[in-house]
């Protein structure tokens, strides 16, 4: 982890290693994403674990869908974990190879565990569970999340609220509170959905600049 900084020196080291403009509407995500782990990099109960690096691996990639030029998405997670003392290409490894092997479990495993026993084994499949870090993120929470959605599963009704479930039990079990568990989950999918909307209205918008002004210069 990085020394103690300020959040202006965080994004004075930020901005030399991405010395690139970036389209207003990613500006937001990249800003709190910055502020957000210049926190967790100052917190002493904060440990990486493998929830915090499928949360962080995978809403910078949900978030940044779209963007121009797409060449700048791998130097622009760099510049973020590295100005906050974070090791952008370890998180990236972790976060692969715990989804791909999320992908070889059965979700219904998960409800094999004893969570009213705290000395309970949470080993599922090659991933396991447990966690020495004791500081909550919605990083965290959403990467929790996007592990077992992950996993295969027979469901296909309400799997969404069946996943929420499993991360309350398995969050409560960590020490962490089950309704803020939900509240994040739930807020970054809704968050998620309206900015997929925005850039699809974005996208519209522009092909139909570009056909007025190829009508206009055919007139022309």
């Amino acid at each position: 982890m990085a020394a103690q900084s300020t959040i202006s020196e965080s994004k004075e080291v930020f901005h030399k290693e991405f010395p690139f403009v970036i389209p207003a509407i990613y500006r937001r995500i990249a800003d709190e994403l910055l502020v957000e782990l210049h926190l967790l990099s100052h917190q002493k109960k904060f440990k990486e674990d493998i929830f915090f690096c499928v949360g962080l691996d995978q809403i910078f990639r949900e978030l940044t869908h779209g963007y121009k030029p797409n060449n700048h998405l791998e130097k622009l997670f760099k510049a973020l974990c590295n100005c906050c003392g974070f090791k952008a290409d370890t998180i990236i490894k972790t976060s692969q190879n715990t989804i791909n092997n999320s992908k070889n479990i059965n979700r219904e495993e998960i409800n094999k565990i004893d969570l009213t026993n705290k000395n309970s084994d949470l080993q599922v499949g090659d991933i396991n569970f447990k966690s020495d870090n004791k500081y909550y993120s919605r990083i965290v929470a959403i990467g929790l999340y996007k592990i077992i959605d992950s996993m295969k599963t027979d469901e296909i009704e309400e799997q969404e609220k069946s996943n929420i479930k499993a991360c309350k039990e398995i969050g409560n079990f960590l020490g962490f509170t089950s309704e803020r568990i939900e509240k994040d989950i739930s807020l970054y999918n809704s968050n998620k959905d309206k900015l997929n909307q925005a850039i699809q209205i974005l996208k519209e918008t522009v092909e139909r600049e570009k056909k007025k002004l190829v009508k206009n210069n055919i007139k022309d």
